[in-house]
């Protein structure tokens, strides 16, 4: 069996998928399983399936929709029969050199549970070939759960989908599903960490694409998901609390959870004022603390979003000259 296993779990994009599978054909790095876990879509996936069949990949579909993070999680079990394992969203393009250079960083340090990598977006048009830099973007380690979660509260861009997992640590470690729904996939990569090393490399082998069926759009998703992984990461650092961590916890959580109430359905949402006093009790709320990204899920909400977005640019560089 191959050293590694790569699984796509999928829904109802079969365009996606085919460029998808176009990136993870262009891989430098050859010696793995190909997994396309269909989660009972009701699109014909056989025409993009039979184009890629030189893969050799294996074509799974549900008999029935388990839900997209219960499809993740069968995904885990089907890729933990190797050493190592990747769940890549079918929506997403990888690096040509993405995989040879996890699977390194994995050989190299054998207590290291997984790697991940940065992301940028790109539009949902890709007819144009994707334009890569060479890959040359140095391994960070994070020795402990502490270290990570002070990376993530300052919004490294560290793409969930990009992790290379080492299946023997990953397989000891249960998806939280009742609790975070579509954001678990974030606390079992923490939770995997609370039992070693684990590291990023630090550039973009992932590009990302922006529209309007990502999977933060999840109809399931709720603020209360958002605020229970918020006090999730401030669990994770050390206590008492530094003024630094603090006030960092502090500042993530505010715009963050403005964006997740930004994309939750309006009639899933709780009170403004019942979300920001649950959050303040826990030191997770300052409406001081409010960034571009939290302006502009504000702008979402009053319905001027798109205005914003055109401001937005003009008034960034304004901000940066004002700066110095």
């Amino acid at each position: 069996m191959p050293k590694l296993t790569v699984v796509v779990p999928t829904y109802n994009r079969a365009g996606y998928l085919a460029e998808c599978l176009e990136s993870i054909s262009a891989q430098t790095y050859r010696d793995f399983d190909l997994v396309v876990l269909d989660n009972a879509s009701t699109e014909l996936y056989a025409p993009v399936i039979e184009r890629f069949a030189h893969l050799g990949l294996r074509y799974i579909r549900n008999a029935e929709n388990i839900g997209a993070v219960r499809n993740i999680d069968m995904a885990r079990a089907l890729g933990s029969a190797s050493d190592y394992h990747i769940i890549f969203h079918d929506d997403d393009l990888m690096h040509p050199h993405m995989l040879e250079r996890q699977v390194d960083a994995l050989d190299l340090r054998s207590d290291l549970a997984w790697i991940a990598t940065e992301s940028a977006p790109f539009e949902t048009d890709c007819s144009a070939p994707m334009d890569w830099a060479e890959s040359a973007g140095a391994v960070e380690y994070y020795e402990t759960q502490d270290a990570l979660v002070r990376r993530l509260l300052e919004n490294v861009p560290l793409n969930f989908g990009s992790v290379m997992y080492r299946s023997s640590a990953s397989s000891a470690v249960e998806f939280r599903l009742d609790e975070f729904e579509i954001i678990a996939d974030r606390v079992l990569l923490c939770d995997i960490a609370g039992a070693g090393p684990v590291a990023a490399i630090r550039e973009p082998l992932v590009r990302y694409r922006h529209h309007a069926a990502q999977d933060s759009h999840n109809p399931i998703f709720r603020e209360q998901h958002a605020l229970n992984l918020m006090r999730y990461y401030q669990g994770l650092l050390p206590r008492p609390l530094t003024a630094a961590d603090r006030n960092l916890a502090e500042l993530h959580a505010t715009n963050y959870l403005l964006h997740a109430r930004s994309t939750v359905a309006p009639e899933n949402r709780v009170p403004l004022r019942e979300l920001t006093r649950a959050a303040k009790s826990d030191g997770l709320f300052r409406w001081s603390a409010v960034d571009g990204q939290g302006v502009a899920a504000l702008a979402d909400l009053a319905g001027v979003g798109a205005a914003y977005g055109v401001l937005r640019p003009a008034l960034g560089r304004i901000k940066r000259s004002l700066e110095g």
